[in-house]
């Protein structure tokens, strides 16, 4: 969900049932980074995936609710606390550990990677930093990463606007 959404790990803990639009396929991220809210894109796959996690607590309010103990038995359908931000970094070190990842990915990984990805298929970079939530142009040029594959293709799309010079 971080990649799909470009979600800072404190905006997607704390992601509200209400916060979702399942008919215009959005979420409205509150309160984020400066007080804003912004509603960003939810792709479809995502979306129906979400569906499926939230039936495994059903929690009225929130998306990732907290644990009110540690035994087997837990009641996160009544809880009004989300995951905490350590939960959902420790959740995605197993991941990555499970998935046999080397490199260091962190939540904020994930974030630039979606801003580069979005960039090499063609997003104006306006719309990244609306998505991103940044208020600055300058913050999301700092997000996207030269890739082979997009160098690669500048190089091709540079021969091609220069053949008939």
């Amino acid at each position: 969900m971080a990649y799909q959404c470009g979600l800072r790990v404190s905006e997607a803990v704390k992601i509200k049932i209400a916060d979702i639009d399942g008919e215009l396929k959005t979420i409205t991220i509150r309160n984020s980074k400066g007080n804003k809210d912004r509603a960003i894109p939810l792709p479809a796959n995502l979306y129906f995936q979400l569906r499926e996690y939230w039936k495994t607590h059903r929690n009225i309010r929130l998306l990732f609710p907290k644990r009110k103990s540690k035994s087997k038995k837990f009641d996160r359908k009544n809880t009004t606390e989300h995951i905490p931000i350590r939960t959902a970094q420790q959740v995605m070190n197993l991941a990555t550990k499970d998935a046999g990842i080397l490199k260091k990915a962190t939540f904020h990984t994930l974030r630039h990677s979606y801003a580069t990805h979005l960039l090499e298929a063609g997003l104006n970079i306006k719309t990244i930093q609306q998505f991103l939530g940044h208020s600055n142009l300058r913050s999301t040029i700092i997000y996207l990463h030269l890739t082979n594959a997009s160098e690669k293709r500048s190089v091709e799309i540079l021969n091609e606007l220069m053949e008939d010079f």
